[in-house]
């Protein structure tokens, strides 16, 4: 009989990046009108072309108290493009009510 040794699944994780320096824009909660706005311009230009209004999206919805893996995953910018603009949207549609 043979027996075969298996090394420990290890759980490696990404570095955390620092995060981006807040303008008074950011600082500020969007009203629907502006998310609409944004969101239309995400679907038409991708995410990172708005990376400012992510980030105003994600602090916002952090403030809310929103659902805090879709913030992880707008705030990321190594995710998936297609996930971001989902994400921004959810949390756009969220911030709007």
């Amino acid at each position: 009989m043979t027996m075969f040794a298996t090394a420990p699944a290890v759980i490696t994780r990404r570095p955390i990046e620092a995060r981006p320096v807040l303008t008074d824009r950011a600082r500020t909660a969007p009203d629907a009108k502006t998310l609409m706005h944004w969101g239309f311009a995400v679907d038409n230009d991708g995410i990172t072309a708005h990376e400012e209004a992510a980030l105003v999206v994600a602090n916002a919805a952090t403030r809310q108290g929103l659902k805090p893996i879709l913030i992880d995953i707008l705030a990321d910018r190594r995710e998936p493009s297609v996930a971001r603009q989902r994400a921004f949207g959810r949390l756009a549609l969220a911030l709007s009510r």
